[in-house]
């Protein structure tokens, strides 16, 4: 293509806009100029019809603007004139000699200074930080102490830092007939946080004719620009329906003006160049200057070139639809094999031997275990659902009306939800006649949920178009928090969605009850078990073996078996322990077999809330009868026993004999050790032996979602191999299929790290590479190959150490890494430095590259800094703040489903972690830290940064036995995705963090300004209460949420969408996210509210003007107005209330008493260690619990932090605003708010902005205590 021309048709006139730029790659643009006396063979090659003239006309105008724009000097004013005389002869004469004159006349008229400042940094009284209306004269100028003036290359400048705007003081007058050209330049000198998250757009904003705003600011140009490298681009403003005109007059406009935006919290920029200049003389002139008769064969020539390209693109969109189909195709032969392993795993899993029908075989348990062979379908599932009798409906899991709230005086009888999954008509073909189980959990906010709020039905389907309730319940049971329901429907040929529901029953009104879906798994049931063919008796007698989980039993279990009357251990061909006899004559009653199974206790929390089916297969040929159960060791008690629900006992086969119970645990176990006893007083007749040959463990239901259980399970499975193999890292040489060898004295494959990883180019999941080196390397920019690992042999002994000199650009310092990786890789045993540069190791795929898995075992990372540079830069007289200031250890961008585990490894830099998403992912994304030191090496540094972006799946992050210096950092900013569905106010809605055994940490969150619609009621009384109604929720809440209330807490809803008008996408777009922006034009279909508060009066809210441009104080007042006294909305900042979940750092409450307690305030124990009151200025410390992580009313359960650190200004509400020092204290004032050195001290400062919990201190005198003891 041409460079230049992007339109047909065009009038020459409009030549300076489209021939003004050229391709510079990448998608961008960039002026360019060329001597004006181009311009004369320009037009001589458009009168000739020569197609190169086109371009060439492009810079020769380029160049013209520039002088029209103040640019040139007093000679580049002659050398205007020399050029004109030539290009009229070029022309033949043709053009007017008024012409040339009237343009030199204007061109002498823009340079002697009639046209307003267009350089900040020369004169920056003439620019302000506001696009605000009115009379230019009332806009205070930049203010330099917040804009300072710097010099770059390009001279003077003002540095914008943070997120901020400048534009012109000076209003344009857009008239219809004049074209203007907005010119840009900048110069990016410091980035924000990775990723760059530092967008800098360019702005135009209209006004009308009493100079009021019109709309919001155009966004003429958005670009995340290189550290170091000017930006310099244009648009052309005004005439409307111009074609190539970048930004057209709107209806009503008379003024514009430009501006400049940056974002980034640590970022800086320096503006040079901001103006707007007026060409219509130019574009008059060269009308004039071309002659005629040129027109035709131009437009001609512009409509070939535009057809030829439209050809391509015709082209391209006819391949691309024909690889969309292809691309159908494939996702549905996934589906379909999906369906098909589904179906394969619930005849290998479920174990139908030993039962006779249906019946029988759920009878056995109301847990009905086994329930995985169609996974958990969370992820394809829809709610629907409807509220009745004052519940209220909001999501759960990022899935809408997933969670359904009914007040304390209120029944919700009626209220329903229904878990909808839709199937395929292939799926439902091959289903006709099955039977459908589902099991679904639910989490509950009381023990007493199903006393007061029994539920009804069993599964709801889409019949023919029509919904029906269909299904029978086969149990429904409450353990604690969480509610297991088990329900099942036979499928017909008219199904098209089907799934379990529940419907409140109830019309009781006594207290406030919370229901939520927690996960939903179902099987597929045969129920004709006479068809059962040989391969079915084939698959039970091999199903124990091939289910995932443990593992070998020899190598993981420790027998402990107790032997009784005349029973002996069973020795022949099997480990001592694993089996027994029973003698002829004797009958062994009493006699146990116990297996001890180890749990690593940094896997133990991945079982908290999980059902697990254990499967016990023996060589028996005894008949005797078997009593089973488990005991399990929790870390911090005695031995406990465990409810058990028995499964199975079936003797498959003359000596294979099945056991099967299913088990719920805590979280807290790390020996499980189920018993097999033999009760049976029959004496033996001859000999008989029970011998285990397997035994494994498999998850069977979950009160998550982040995984599905095969996830869950393949996970737990991993990390069990990963532990035993471990112990051999550094692997042998045969366990890769080729190892590189990396030494310095020749003796190697390779002299050189990355010689060896550039030399590889056939790795794959089949054929794993090592790069096995020894010694010090000063190599950076390593890349490694995908299935390639960088084996060392000891921190000691193997070093990359990526040094650059302090006077090495700018821009390398700034890109350069030691290693970049994008793939799936591990670590092992190494250290890797850098010192000026960007990080030791850079991780990141710009969310490209999805399911990568990335595994460190004990290796150093350290980021030295960039300090010389910075010395360096400012000894040349230039700007420190350029250099590179993030300085991660490991630079982590992550991907969708991407895993990262980090093992006894040593991270040092200004942060010790770092992790952000990117946008729109489709699976959730772990990230495991363990047995590691992270270290934020400054005074206050940051011990870990989490930062999501939008991804919109779980952004996992387990944290466990760490040594971590410094606090932890939520920073969810920029908001990548552009998902209208993910513009939430709680920017910390994916995030699952936690953890356990850390040295303590602060937590800390910038606010950067997301915000929801928040209706408060007035009442603090018992019944206090709002609810929300009318087709505005939608727009301007969405999802609504029911807060806690009661005990003094006022009733209250907020919504979920992001109301503050946040920037978001790519483009960093800002202000479309408001009240008013989301209300829209309401003047033909007005929006009601309606909002009901303390379950009495209802006040209604019209919204009937077109409120797109008005503010959010304007549309809170419209709702204030109509709600009076009765109740209060505002915006509140629901990113806030996140936490990071550290277990031994925190537990659950129950408020027993009849005041709520208050977040951020002191819990006091009452009559138990679970049960708590607020606590006062008059209670002893003894009775202290912790800090209220959440407010909870009478009668509910809610976090406190018992333990560890916490930040003053984040997570205590204070009397006072005293400084602080270590050694302070802080107690309670007569309000039961937390001042300095209060009477009794129930925390300690640990430095100027953190104090410490006494729980700590119990803690470290119990490890004293310990380690003397050894």
């Amino acid at each position: 293509m041409t460079a230049g021309i992007r339109s047909s048709n065009l009038p020459l006139g409009v030549l300076v806009e489209v021939l003004g730029h050229a391709e510079a790659g990448n998608g961008q643009r960039n002026l360019v100029r060329a001597p004006l006396d181009a311009l004369a063979d320009a037009v001589r090659g458009i009168v000739v019809n020569d197609p190169s003239g086109v371009a060439n006309l492009r810079v020769a105008l380029e160049a013209l603007s520039n002088v029209v724009n103040g640019k040139a000097s007093q000679g580049d004013l002659a050398t205007v004139q020399q050029a004109l005389a030539p290009l009229q002869q070029a022309v033949g004469g043709k053009a007017d000699a008024s012409a040339v004159a009237d343009l030199l006349a204007r061109i002498l008229r823009i340079y002697a200074g009639l046209y307003p400042a267009e350089r900040p940094g020369d004169n920056p009284v003439a620019f302000t930080a506001s696009r605000a209306g009115g009379d230019p004269d009332t806009l205070s100028p930049l203010d330099t102490v917040v804009y300072p003036i710097r010099v770059v290359g390009d001279g003077f400048g003002v540095e914008i830092s943070g997120s901020r705007e400048v534009w012109e003081r000076t209003l344009h007058a857009a008239e219809t007939t004049r074209l203007w050209r907005g010119r840009w330049r900048y110069v990016r000198t410091a980035p924000s946080q990775d990723p760059s998250g530092d967008s800098i757009v360019a702005l135009v904003q209209w006004y009308g004719a009493d100079r009021s705003l019109i709309g919001s600011p155009v966004q003429v140009d958005a670009a995340t620009p290189a550290v170091g490298t000017p930006r310099e681009f244009s648009a052309f403003i005004g005439i409307s329906g111009v074609t190539g005109v970048t930004v057209s007059r709107p209806a009503g406009a008379v003024y514009f003006r430009v501006g400049l935006k940056s974002y980034g919290v640590e970022g800086r920029t320096v503006l040079t160049d901001l103006h707007a200049g007026d060409i219509s003389d130019i574009d008059d002139a060269i009308r004039r200057l071309v002659p005629p008769d040129a027109f035709p064969a131009l437009s001609a020539r512009i409509d070939e070139v535009v057809g030829d390209l439209a050809d391509e693109v015709a082209a391209a969109r006819q391949a691309e639809s024909a690889l969309g189909v292809r691309i159908d195709n494939i996702d549905d032969r996934g589906d379909q094999f999906t369906q098909a392993i589904g179906n394969l795993q619930t005849e290998i899993f479920d174990g139908r031997g030993g039962y006779a029908n249906l019946a029988t075989r759920l009878a056995a348990s109301d847990r009905a275990g086994g329930l995985t062979a169609g996974a958990s379908f969370l992820a394809r599932v829809s709610a629907q659902a409807q509220a009745f009798n004052g519940a209220t409906l909001s999501p759960y899991q990022s899935k809408p009306d997933f969670s359904v709230s009914i007040p304390a005086g209120s029944s919700g009888a009626g209220t329903y939800v229904a878990a909808m999954r839709s199937f395929t008509p292939d799926e439902i073909a091959a289903l006709v006649g099955q039977v459908v189980v589902f099991r679904t959990v639910y989490g509950v906010s009381r023990p007493d949920f199903l006393a007061e709020k029994p539920l009804d039905l069993a599964v709801r389907v889409l019949r023919s178009g029509t919904y029906v309730n269909d299904g029978i319940v086969l149990s429904t049971r409450q353990d604690g928090l969480f509610i297991t329901r088990v329900c099942a429907y036979r499928v017909t040929a008219a199904d098209s969605l089907i799934g379990p529901i529940i419907q409140i029953g109830s019309t009781s009104t006594a207290n406030a009850h919370v229901i939520r879906i927690e996960s939903v798994n179902f099987r597929v049931e045969t129920t004709d078990n006479d068809s059962r063919t040989g391969s079915d008796i084939l698959l039970d007698r091999r199903f124990a073996e091939a289910t995932p989980g443990i593992g070998p039993v020899y190598d993981v279990l420790v027998p402990a078996p107790q032997l009784r009357a005349g029973a002996a251990g069973y020795v022949e061909g099997q480990p001592p322990g694993f089996g027994l006899r029973i003698p002829a004559g004797q009958t062994g009653s009493g006699s146990v077999l116990s297996f001890g199974v180890k749990v690593d206790p940094a896997d133990a929390p991945l079982l908290a809330g999980r059902t697990v089916l254990v499967t016990a297969t023996f060589t028996s040929t005894t008949a005797r009868s078997i009593t089973i159960g488990m005991v399990t060791t929790p870390m911090a008690d005695a031995p406990r026993q465990v409810a058990v629900t028995p499964l199975a006992d079936a003797q498959v086969s003359s000596f294979r004999r099945v056991v099967q119970f299913e088990a719920t645990l805590t979280g807290d176990e790390i020996v499980l050790a189920p018993y097999y006893g033999l009760l049976s007083d029959a004496v033996a007749s001859a000999e008989e032996h029970l011998i285990l040959t397997q035994l494994t463990a498999r998850i069977v239901a979950s009160p998550s979602d982040a995984m599905t259980l095969a996830e869950e399970n393949a996970l737990i499975a991993a990390r069990r191999l990963a532990a035993r193999a471990a112990v051999t890292i550094p692997a042998a040489a045969d366990t890769y299929a080729v190892t590189l060898k990396v030494r310095q004295d020749g003796t190697g494959d390779f002299a050189s790290v990355k010689a060896a990883a550039f030399s590889i180019r056939d790795s794959s999941a089949f054929k794993r590479y090592a790069i096995d080196f020894i010694g010090t390397y000063d190599e950076i920019s390593i890349r490694l190959p995908r299935f390639t690992d960088l084996v060392g042999h000891g921190i000691a002994r193997s070093w990359l150490r990526g040094y650059q000199a302090p006077s090495t650009p700018i821009d390398q310092v700034n890109n350069n890494s030691t290693v970049d990786v994008d793939v799936t890789c591990r670590f092992l045993d190494c250290r890797i430095t850098c010192q000026n540069m960007r990080y030791p190791v850079h991780s990141e795929t710009n969310g490209a590259v999805p399911d990568i898995d990335e595994r460190v075992f004990d290796c150093e990372f350290e980021n030295f800094g960039n300090d010389e540079v910075r010395a360096y830069v400012s000894s040349q007289g230039g700007d420190p703040n350029t250099v590179f200031a993030t300085l991660s250890p490991w630079g982590y961008g992550c991907s969708s489903g991407q895993t990262l585990l980090i093992e006894r490894c040593t991270m040092r830099g200004e942060n010790g972690f770092y992790v952000h998403d990117n946008k729109d992912f489709t699976r959730p994304s772990k990230h495991v830290v363990r047995n590691s030191k992270l270290i934020g090496r400054s005074e206050y540094g940051t011990g870990i940064i989490v930062q999501p972006l939008g991804g919109g799946e779980p952004l996992v992050v387990e944290l466990i036995g760490n040594q971590i210096s410094g606090h932890f950092l939520l920073s969810p900013f920029p908001w990548l995705t552009a998902d209208p569905a993910l513009q939430l106010a709680d920017r910390a809605f994916q995030l699952r963090v936690s953890g356990y055994g850390n040295t303590p940490f602060a937590y800390d969150c910038q606010d950067l300004g997301a915000r929801a619609l928040r209706i408060e009621s007035a009442s603090t009384a018992a019944g206090t209460a709002i609810a929300v109604s009318g087709s505005a929720v939608a727009a301007i809440f969405g999802a609504v949420t029911v807060d806690r209330s009661g005990g003094g807490l006022r009733g209250a809803v907020y919504g979920a969408w992001e109301v503050a008008g946040i920037p978001f996408g790519l483009s960093q777009t800002a202000g479309l996210t408001t009240l008013g922006q989301r209300l829209g034009d309401c003047r033909t279909t007005p929006k009601t509210l309606v909002v009901q508060v303390n379950g009495g009066t209802s006040y209604t809210v019209t919204f009937s003007a077109d409120h797109r441009a008005q503010s959010n104080a304007t549309v809170l007042g419209i709702i204030n107005g109509a709600l009076g006294s009765a109740a209060t909305a505002s915006l509140m900042d629901v990113t806030e209330r996140w936490r990071p979940a550290m277990r031994d750092e925190e537990i659950e409450v129950y408020n027993g008493g009849a005041t709520a307690i208050r977040r951020k305030r002191a819990v006091a124990y009452a009559s138990s260690q679970r049960t708590c009151r607020p606590m006062s200025a008059d209670d002893p410390a003894s009775v202290f619990a912790g800090i209220a992580y959440e407010d909870i009313p009478p009668g509910m359960t809610g976090r406190v932090k018992k333990g560890g650190f916490v930040r003053v200004g984040t997570d205590l509400v204070r009397g006072d605003n005293a400084g602080f020092i270590r050694g302070d204290s802080f107690g309670l004032d007569a309000n039961g708010l937390w001042i300095k050195n209060a009477t009794t001290p129930l925390l300690w400062a640990v430095n100027e902005l953190d104090v410490a919990l006494p729980d700590l201190g119990r803690i470290a005198a119990l490890r004293d205590q310990l380690n003397s003891s050894f």
